[in-house]
C-alpha cells in the first residue's frame, strides 16, 4: 500500500477548499452586485427628455437613471454656451423601471402639465417588488426652487 504524505495531502485539500469556495463566491449574483456597486459600472440611463420645466425661458434635461438598485431622476439646466449643471438628483421609491401609455405612445418618462398651472411636471413610473405600479409625479415649485413629490397613485396587478 502506498504511503500518502500527510503535508503534501493537507495542502491539497485547503488548495481545493479553497479555490472551490473562490469559484462558488465569485459567482454568486450577491458577491457579483457587491462588485458592481463598488467600482460604479452599473449606471444606465433609462430615459432622457427635454423642455422648460420651470416656467422661465431655461431648457433643461430630465434623466431617469438606475444604479444598483435604484432609479433616480437628474434635472440638469443647459448654461451657456454649451454646458449643463446638475440641479437637482431626485430618488423614486421603487427599484423597477416603468412605463405608461402617453399621448398613444408608451414611455418611462414624460413631462405634461398636470394641475393646470402651466408648469409641466415630471412623470416618471416605476414598480415596486410585487409588480404594483407607481406613478411618481415630480413637480417644481417655482417660491422654494426646488422639485418635488407629488402623491404617487399605485395600481395592484390583479
Amino acid at each position: 500500500m502506498a504511503q500518502i504524505d500527510t503535508k503534501k495531502a493537507i495542502l491539497y485539500l485547503s488548495v481545493t477548499f479553497f479555490f472551490t469556495v473562490s469559484v462558488y463566491v465569485a459567482f454568486s449574483s450577491k458577491f457579483s452586485e457587491v462588485l458592481k456597486n463598488s467600482f460604479g459600472g452599473d449606471r444606465k440611463v433609462l430615459s432622457k427628455i427635454t423642455g422648460n420645466i420651470t416656467g422661465n425661458d431655461d431648457t433643461y434635461d430630465v434623466v431617469k437613471v438606475k444604479e444598483g438598485h435604484n432609479i433616480t431622476v437628474e434635472i440638469y439646466k443647459h448654461l451657456p454656451p454649451s454646458d449643463v449643471r446638475l440641479l437637482n438628483k431626485i430618488e423614486l421609491p421603487h427599484e423597477n423601471d416603468g412605463y405608461f401609455l402617453f399621448h398613444n405612445s408608451s414611455t418611462n418618462l414624460a413631462l405634461t402639465d398636470i394641475d393646470g398651472d402651466r408648469l409641466p411636471e415630471i412623470i416618471a413610473p416605476t414598480f415596486d417588488k410585487t409588480l404594483s405600479a407607481h406613478l411618481n409625479i415630480l413637480k417644481y415649485s417655482p417660491e422654494n426652487q426646488v422639485f418635488f413629490h407629488l402623491s404617487s397613485p399605485t395600481y395592484q396587478n390583479d
